[in-house]
């Protein structure tokens, strides 16, 4: 193995489309992840030869694969290079038999019935909550982050079918509580029971549909609110690669307004400004020093 670095942050693959290097993205902390160490993915049972190469060439020395085992009977078994170790880790988070049945049967009444109207969003949330809710969840992502932190076990690939929830969760990037304050003092200021002209709704202002497909139950109620407002800005954070700038401009205009990784509109430029600048407030609060004490 060559330990060659991927040219850009997605990995090229013929049998698998989600493949990317996390390397790039920076925490709360401030602290950056190192290029080449850190991958995350959709399943790898339909890797090519060519594939199986390109990911010996990149170093990698150990996969955990997040699918529960029903996943990997209708997949198939990860195709890897000789000497990969493997972890299996499954990571449900709801009863997924029934959905892949459901959507193997291919009744689309049947399944217009029972995923129409919101039903699919609502059970993916619930399927999210269950990765924290759920002892034996928590458990599995446990043993995959002591797996990252074990000695010479990186390059690491984590994964699960898509690429999209359990991989998205293990790679969350985390949203800063002051950001969150500064989004609600620009929203609502404050005010739970606020409504928008165009029906935005409490503390972090939420549209209807978004807050449905976030599984937000009661947009008034403000733990439900802010919970489904962080979630939202944590999957734009993960789209922008961390850039804070970008994320706030499309949590208020929608990724549609922003263009690649720039944004033109005048409203949205100073909407960001002016989070932006309760932003460095909020974060002179949390620092300054405290008076001391006669």
């Amino acid at each position: 193995m060559t330990g060659e670095r991927a040219p850009s942050r997605h990995v090229v693959l013929d049998g698998a489309v989600n493949v990317r290097d996390i390397g790039g993205y920076r925490s709360v902390q401030g602290l950056e992840v190192t290029r080449g160490r850190l991958f995350r993915g959709d399943t790898l049972s339909q890797l090519s030869s060519g594939d199986v190469d390109r990911l010996d060439r990149l170093g990698l020395r150990t996969v955990i694969d997040f699918r529960s085992p029903g996943e990997v009977l209708l997949g198939g078994d990860d195709r890897l290079a000789y000497g990969v170790e493997f972890a299996h880790l499954p990571v449900s988070g709801g009863d997924l038999g029934d959905l892949y049945e459901l959507i193997a049967s291919g009744d689309h009444e049947r399944q217009r019935r029972e995923l129409g109207e919101g039903r699919a969003a609502s059970f993916m949330a619930e399927m999210n909550r269950g990765f924290v809710t759920d002892a034996r969840q928590r458990e599995a992502f446990g043993a995959a982050l002591r797996l990252i932190c074990a000695p010479g076990r990186l390059p690491l690939l984590y994964h699960c079918t898509a690429g999209k929830d359990r991989a998205g969760w293990m790679t969350a990037i985390g949203v800063p509580r002051e950001l969150v304050h500064a989004i609600i003092q620009q929203e609502s200021n404050w005010n739970d029971r606020a409504v928008s002209g165009k029906g935005a709704r409490g503390l972090m202002q939420l549209m209807p549909n978004t807050a449905s497909g976030l599984g937000v139950r009661d947009a008034f109620d403000m733990k439900d609110n802010i919970g489904g407002g962080v979630r939202y800005l944590r999957n734009l954070l993960t789209q922008y690669h961390g850039d804070m700038r970008l994320a706030v401009a499309a949590y208020y205009a929608g990724e549609h307004r922003v263009h690649g990784l720039q944004y033109s509109n005048e409203q949205v430029i100073r909407y960001v400004e002016q989070v932006r600048r309760r932003y460095l407030k909020e974060l002179s609060l949390q620092t300054s020093p405290k008076e001391s004490q006669p």
